[in-house]
C-alpha cells in the first residue's frame, strides 16, 4: 500500500465562485439559522471557503476583480446563477462507503437479512480473495469500491462525510484514508467492532478494539482531511464491555463515537424481547450516553 504521505491531494489554488438558485448556509453567522437565501454565492480562497451569502451586482463586480479566478459554469466573464441549491456547510453525517458497488440490490430486504445475505458475503469475498483480486486488477479491491464511493458523494457535490467502516472493512482504514486523500473530501472514519451476533470471522475483543482505534489514530494523525472515531456496528452486535472501552477511548481522545440503534421494527422487537430494553434503555444502563443523542428512530422513542 502507498503510504498516506506520498498520496497526492488535489489542492485548490486561486479564487473560486459558485453561484446559485437558492442557497441553504448552515452558518451560525447567520441570527436565523434556518434562513434560505435566494440567489446565493459561495467564494473560496484556495481550498478554504472565505465568503457565503446573498449575491449582489456589487459582489460579483469586486468578485470579479480577483485573479486568479474560476467560476464555475461560466460560458463567458460573468458569474452565472446556477439551477441547483448550494449548502456549504453540509456534511453527510452517515455512510458505507463499501456498499456502493451494492446499492439497488437486495434494497426491500429487513436490515439483518441485508447484512447477512449481501453486504458480508461481498465485503467478506473481497477480504478473503484479496490476493487474488490484487494480481487481477493491480490494486487492493478495497481501494476499488471507496474510490467509486467517493466518486458518488463528488457526483452529487457532497464533499465532507462521516463514514462507518464496519463489517470486514475496520480492517482497510489505510485504503479508505487513500481514497478519501486522493478525492481531496473531508472525512470522518467510524471504524467498526462487534464481539456478539455477528459474523464470526471478525468478532472482537475490547483489547482488540481498543489497540485497532490506537494504531489507526497514529496512521491518521497527520493525513490531511482525515480522522478517526470509534463506531461500533450496532447495539446488538456489541455486548457492554466493548462498549464501554470504546466510549472510554472517545472520551479520552476527545472524538464523537458513532453506532447504528437496531434500526427496523423486526429488529428492534428482537432486541427488547430478548435484552429486556430499548437500545436507547441499553445504552444509558452501561453509561454509554452524555447528553445527546445523535440521531433516533421513531420505533425507539420510547
Amino acid at each position: 500500500m502507498l503510504p498516506l504521505e506520498q498520496v497526492k491531494r488535489p489542492v485548490a489554488s486561486g479564487f473560486t465562485v459558485v453561484r446559485s438558485e437558492f442557497m441553504f448556509p448552515l452558518s451560525d453567522d447567520f441570527e436565523n439559522k434556518y434562513v434560505r437565501i435566494y440567489d446565493g454565492y459561495v467564494l473560496s480562497e484556495n481550498d478554504k471557503i472565505i465568503e457565503v451569502g446573498k449575491y449582489t451586482a456589487e459582489i460579483g463586480e469586486r468578485i470579479l476583480k480577483l485573479s486568479p479566478l474560476k467560476i464555475i459554469g461560466a460560458k463567458d466573464n460573468t458569474i452565472p446563477m446556477l439551477k441547483g441549491i448550494l449548502i456549504p456547510g453540509f456534511v453527510k453525517c452517515h455512510g458505507h462507503d463499501h456498499e456502493s458497488p451494492l446499492i439497488g440490490l437486495n434494497k426491500e430486504a429487513q436490515l439483518v437479512e441485508w447484512l447477512d445475505k449481501c453486504v458480508n458475503p461481498f465485503t467478506g469475498f473481497i477480504n478473503e480473495k484479496q490476493e487474488e483480486l490484487v494480481a487481477k486488477y493491480n490494486v487492493s479491491p478495497h481501494l476499488i469500491t471507496y474510490r467509486k464511493a467517493r466518486l458518488d458523494d463528488l457526483t452529487f457535490g457532497i464533499t465532507s462525510a462521516m463514514t462507518h467502516h464496519c463489517n470486514h472493512n475496520k480492517y482497510h482504514v489505510h485504503e479508505i484514508a487513500q481514497a478519501n486523500i486522493e478525492a481531496g473530501t473531508k472525512m470522518v472514519i467510524a471504524v467498526g467492532a462487534q464481539d456478539r451476533f455477528y459474523d464470526k470471522r471478525i468478532l472482537d475483543s475490547p483489547e482488540v478494539a481498543v489497540k485497532r482505534m490506537d494504531d489507526y489514530f497514529e496512521l491518521l494523525k497527520n493525513a490531511p482531511r482525515t480522522k478517526v472515531v470509534p463506531g461500533p456496528d450496532q447495539c446488538f452486535s456489541n455486548g457492554p464491555e466493548l462498549l464501554k472501552a470504546l466510549k472510554k477511548w472517545a472520551v479520552e481522545h476527545d472524538t464523537l463515537i458513532h453506532i447504528h440503534s437496531s434500526e427496523e421494527p423486526g429488529t428492534t422487537k428482537w432486541f427488547i424481547e430478548t435484552f429486556k430494553q430499548t437500545p436507547v434503555e441499553y445504552f444509558e444502563s452501561i453509561g454509554f450516553h452524555r447528553s445527546k443523542i445523535g440521531s433516533c428512530t421513531l420505533s425507539q422513542l420510547h
